[in-house]
Formats: C-alpha cells, sequence, structure tokens
C-alpha cells in the first residue's frame, strides 16, 4: 500500500521530465495547429515559458524567450523584425520573478501560472501593435475579452496538451521502470536458488 502511495506522489513530479519534450511539443502545436485555423487562438509557447521560468534562470529564460521569439517572428510577415522578441522578453522580466507563487508539481494552479503569462503578453501585444500599426485602434470590449478569454484558454491548454501527456509518460515510464526492477528481483532470486541447490550437492 505505501508502495503504491509512492509511485502516485512521484507520478505528479513533474521536474523530473526535462523541458526537451515541453520545447517539442510547443514546437509541434506551433507548425500543426494554425492549419486549424483560428480555432485555437492560444499562445503555444506559454506552457513551455511558464515551465522554464519555474526552474532555469532569468539569465536563460530571456534568452529562451530571444530565440523563440525570433522563431516565432520569421514566421509571420503582418508584424516588424523583432516585434515577438520584445514581448516575449518583456514578458520574461515582469513574470519571471513571480515563479515562487507557482509550484510545478501541482499542476492545476501552475496552469494559472501560464494564464498570467497569456495576459501580460497579451498587454505587450497590444501596447507595441499600438505604436507600429497607425491604424490599429484599440477597443475597450474586445480587449477585455481577449484579456479573460484568451488567459483562462491558454491555462485549459497547458492542462490538456501538456500537462496530460508528460503525465502519461511518467506514467509509463514508472511501469516500466517497475517492470524492470520486478524482472531484475526475481532473476537475482532464481540465481541465488541455483546457487544454493549447487552448494548443497
Amino acid at each position: 500500500m505505501l508502495e503504491k502511495l509512492h509511485f502516485c506522489c512521484n507520478l505528479w513530479s513533474m521536474k523530473k521530465v526535462s523541458l526537451i519534450p515541453y520545447f517539442s511539443l510547443a514546437f509541434f502545436y506551433q507548425l500543426t495547429m494554425p492549419f486549424f485555423g483560428s480555432f485555437f487562438p492560444v499562445l503555444y509557447f506559454a506552457p513551455f515559458f511558464t515551465t522554464c521560468f519555474s526552474r532555469k534562470s532569468l539569465f536563460f529564460s530571456l534568452w529562451a524567450s530571444f530565440f523563440i521569439g525570433l522563431f516565432l517572428d520569421l514566421g509571420t510577415t503582418s508584424t516588424p523584425l523583432g516585434f515577438y522578441p520584445i514581448c516575449t522578453i518583456g514578458t520574461a522580466l515582469v513574470l519571471h520573478r513571480m515563479k515562487v507563487y507557482f509550484l510545478e508539481d501541482k499542476p492545476f494552479p501552475f496552469s494559472l501560472y501560464t494564464a498570467l503569462y497569456s495576459f501580460v503578453y497579451t498587454l505587450f501585444f497590444t501596447l507595441f501593435h499600438s505604436f507600429y500599426d497607425p491604424k490599429f485602434h484599440l477597443s475597450f470590449l474586445p480587449f477585455l475579452l481577449d484579456s479573460i478569454f484568451l488567459p483562462m484558454l491558454d491555462s485549459a491548454f497547458h492542462l490538456g496538451f501538456f500537462t496530460l501527456p508528460v503525465m502519461g509518460y511518467l506514467y509509463l515510464t514508472k511501469r516500466e521502470q517497475k517492470a524492470r526492477y520486478l524482472r531484475l528481483k526475481k532473476r537475482l532470486r532464481t540465481s541465488l536458488i541455483k546457487l544454493q541447490r549447487s552448494f548443497s550437492k
């Protein structure tokens, strides 16, 4: 019973997974989800950023924000070069210090960190968009909806498309490790029995 309880507790230890799966998932979603149109208006890299903030230094997070922002820049022609790095770096500067209030091992509260990232990023995006595009007119109601609806959507996206796959990966890894341990234990027991029999002869 205690072994099962310990296994379940370790299952939620998301920090055991490196940042590579988070980046790979975000990169995959960024390349594939836009083909579904505006049905998924989410920040695909937001869960990766918040996980990166939680684990890494501000220096590392800023460089990650810069390169990913540059990658997003290269994927669009509707904004000037440097627009997305400014938004991602600005958001990182604001939110990195707030990582102490969100624990990665608690999936639902940590997804609220992604919602907060989405909210701050939306502020930067709207602000800089109004600077470079003179035709851009800020409407209060659409901005209010974006500031509320999009963070909630990003938070749900974090839970459904990042947390659940990572938990599944942890579960399968744990099962495989447990199976290997049981096989090794069985082999050792068999070897000891054979050794005892050989000495008894």
